[in-house]
C-alpha cells in the first residue's frame, strides 16, 4: 500500500510536471500564434502598398512615355530651327565678306587716287619753285643792267617782260596747284562717297543717333558759317566718315576730332597728324606717300 501510495504520488508529481510543461508549451504557441497573425497582418498591409506602388510607377512611367515623346517632338523642332538658323548666318556670312571686299577695293581705288593727286601736287610745286628761282635771277640781272647804257636799259625792259611772262606762269601755276588740291579733296569726297554707296555696315543705329547729336549741337553753335560749308560732309558723318586735312575749316577739322575721339568715326581720310593715331583711336593706318611738303620744298 505504501509504494502504491508513493508510485501515485510520483505519477501525479508527474502528471503536475507534464501539465505545467504543456501549458507553457500552449502558451508558446499562442504567442507565435499571435506573431503570426500579426506578421500575416503587416505582410498584407505590405502587399498593399506594394500594389499602390505598382500602380504610381505605371502611371509615372506612362508620363514619362508622353514626355519623353514630346521632348522629341521639342528636339526635332529645334533641332530644324537651328538648321535654317545656320543656313542663315552662312548667308549673312557670305553677304558681309562680300561687302568687305567690295569696300577693300573701294579703299584701294581711294588710296590710288590720292598717290596720284599728291604725285600731281608734288609736280605742280616743283614747277613753282624752279619758277619763283628763275624769278629771282632775272631780278638780280636787272638790278645789274640799271647801271649801263640805253642798250642795257632795253635789255632790262625786255628781262622785265620775262619778268611779267614768269610772273604769269608762277600764277598758272599757282591756280594749278590750287586745282590739284580742290581735285583731291574732290576725289577723296567721291571716294568717301563711294565706299559709302557700299552701305558696309560702319556705324550702329545707336552711333548714327549720338552723330546727329554731336552735329546738331555744331550747327547751332555755327549756323553762320553752315552757308560756307559742304554740305555732303555732313552726310558722310552720319555714316561714320570724315576728312581731316589743312583745307578745311578749323571748325569742321574740330568737329571730325570730336567724332574720331568718341570712337563715333570709322574710317578718316587725314594727313599725317591725325592719321598717325595722336590722341586718337586710330587702329590700322595707311599712308599713300613717305614724303610731304616742307620749308624746303618736298622732303622726306
Amino acid at each position: 500500500a505504501e509504494e502504491a501510495a508513493a508510485a501515485q504520488a510520483a505519477l501525479e508529481e508527474r502528471l503536475a510536471t507534464a501539465c505545467a510543461e504543456a501549458a507553457d508549451t500552449q502558451a508558446r504557441l499562442q504567442s507565435a500564434l499571435d506573431a503570426s497573425t500579426a506578421r500575416a497582418a503587416e505582410l498584407e498591409t505590405a502587399l498593399r502598398s506594394l500594389e499602390a506602388g505598382h500602380g504610381t510607377l505605371s502611371a509615372a512611367h506612362e508620363e514619362l512615355r508622353a514626355g519623353h515623346a514630346a521632348t522629341c517632338e521639342t528636339l526635332a523642332v529645334a533641332e530644324a530651327t537651328l538648321t535654317r538658323v545656320q543656313a542663315e548666318l552662312e548667308s549673312t556670312a557670305t553677304q558681309l565678306a562680300q561687302k568687305d571686299a567690295d569696300l577693300r577695293a573701294s579703299i584701294t581705288s581711294v588710296m590710288q587716287i590720292q598717290a596720284d593727286n599728291a604725285a600731281q601736287v608734288r609736280n605742280e610745286r616743283e614747277r613753282g619753285e624752279k619758277l619763283e628761282e628763275e624769278v629771282r635771277g632775272l631780278r638780280e640781272t636787272q638790278g645789274q643792267l640799271m647801271g649801263d647804257n640805253q642798250a642795257a636799259a632795253l635789255e632790262v625792259e625786255r628781262q622785265q617782260g620775262e619778268i611779267n611772262s614768269l610772273n604769269g606762269r608762277l600764277g598758272e601755276s599757282a591756280s594749278a596747284l590750287q586745282r590739284a588740291e580742290a581735285d583731291r579733296d574732290l576725289n577723296a569726297a567721291r571716294a568717301a562717297e563711294q565706299a559709302a554707296a557700299l552701305r558696309a555696315p560702319l556705324v550702329g543705329s545707336d552711333e548714327v543717333g549720338r552723330i546727329e547729336s554731336i552735329v546738331a549741337d555744331f550747327k547751332r553753335a555755327n549756323g553762320a558759317l553752315l552757308d560756307s560749308l559742304d554740305v555732303r560732309r555732313f552726310e558722310l558723318l552720319q555714316l561714320g566718315i570724315a576728312s581731316h586735312h589743312a583745307g578745311m575749316l578749323p571748325l569742321e577739322k574740330a568737329l571730325a576730332e570730336q567724332l574720331f575721339q568718341a570712337n563715333l568715326l570709322k574710317v578718316v581720310f587725314a594727313t599725317e597728324t591725325l592719321a598717325a593715331g595722336i590722341n586718337m583711336p586710330a587702329r590700322t593706318t595707311v599712308v599713300t606717300t613717305l614724303s610731304k611738303r616742307g620749308d624746303r620744298g618736298v622732303e622726306p
